[in-house]
Formats: C-alpha cells, structure tokens, sequence
C-alpha cells in the first residue's frame, strides 16, 4: 500500500513539472507579475488567542482569458498560540495523540 501512495506521489509531481513546462511555452508576458504578500492576522478564541504571521511570493501569469498561472517559490507562516483557559489546556493535556485529529 505505501509503494502505490509513493508512486502516486511520484505521479503527481511529474504531472506538476510536465504541466508546469507546458504553461511556461504559452507565457504572455504583458500579463505576467511578481507579488510578495506579508500578511497579519489575531483570532481570538473562547480558550486561546492565536496570531498568525505570512510572507508569500509568487509569480503569476495568465496564457489566455481561462487559464491563470502561479509558482510560489517562497511561502513562511509562523503561528503563536497562546492559552487563555486553564480548563481547556488541562483537556489537550490528557488527550491521546489519536483522538487529536
């Protein structure tokens, strides 16, 4: 079974090449652009707050009005969890690694 998901997996990341090759031939470059993304974000929750941190860039083109192109070279996030219920970390604390997904 883990040699069937591997191949599956090899599959998919040729595809990926293949396919990616194939829509640099049709490159426009009039609709091509470079965009770096830093992006924030604060949840707060009844037992936690949580803060996230993102940096993304990419490159994205478009061959023709129905097909839209990105590569992500770079991608970082950072989160920072923090428990504000002593009752619900007590909970996480107790929980089997099984039931936790």
């Amino acid at each position: 079974m883990q040699l069937l998901i591997n191949a599956l997996y090899i599959y998919i990341a040729v595809f990926s090449v293949y396919f990616f090759v194939l829509s640099l031939r049709s490159l426009n470059t009039n609709s091509s652009k470079i965009d770096k993304v830093l992006a924030y974000n604060i949840q707060k929750r009844t037992y936690y707050d949580r803060r996230i941190s993102t940096f993304n860039y990419e490159y994205s083109w478009q061959s023709s009005a129905a097909n839209s192109f990105f590569f992500i070279p770079l991608e970082i996030n950072y989160v920072d969890m923090e428990i504000t219920d002593q009752g619900y970390s007590d909970l996480i604390a107790t929980l089997d690694r099984r039931t936790q997904y």
